[in-house]
């Protein structure tokens, strides 16, 4: 039902920014009314990342009550670490979630972090077109994750078609 200009619209963008529609995760065609709009997904962000060419790795993940995060600023230097709980054992208990951690790896070995705490994120889904319903509502922690990914992004080198396409 959405119109045929503003789907070949979206299309096209995804064409220009290289990113596959569909189940791949780069990039989705969302409709709002009748027009349709191209959504990056995770993995397109750091497919973006990786293709400016100074972005090794991006990694997004949730923070728990018992993990260990440190972050540290040393001039220009972040200093970055986290552990999850548990020593290795993936099934530990780990806490409620007191946030969320976005980091980017860069090839010089710099990294850049970003964090939000829950009530950020909240923020972010209040405002989103589909707070309430959608992946929102049946995947919050990858969409909260996603969240965080995306306000790191905006810092990294990426072309103005990828800067727009974030908003």
């Amino acid at each position: 039902r959405c119109e045929p200009v503003a789907l070949a619209q979206a299309i096209a963008q995804s064409m220009q920014l290289g990113l596959n529609i569909g189940v791949s995760g780069e990039a989705y065609l969302v409709p709002y009314g009748q027009r349709a709009q191209l959504i990056i997904g995770y993995r397109g962000l750091v497919k973006l990342a990786r293709q400016s060419g100074s972005i090794v790795d991006l990694r997004a993940f949730e923070i728990r009550a018992e993990d260990a995060l440190a972050v540290t600023y040393d001039g220009p230097r972040v200093n970055f670490s986290y552990s999850p709980a548990g020593d290795g054992d993936p099934f530990a208990k780990r806490g409620d979630v007191v946030g969320y951690c976005a980091v980017a790896y860069w090839v010089n070995g710099h990294i850049t972090v970003e964090t939000m705490t829950p009530d950020d994120i909240a923020k972010i889904r209040s405002a989103s077109k589909s707070g309430n319903s959608g992946p929102w509502k049946s995947h919050y922690s990858e969409m909260a994750k996603k969240t965080v990914l995306r306000r790191l992004c905006k810092s990294l080198p990426m072309s103005s078609d990828v800067t727009d396409a974030l908003g």
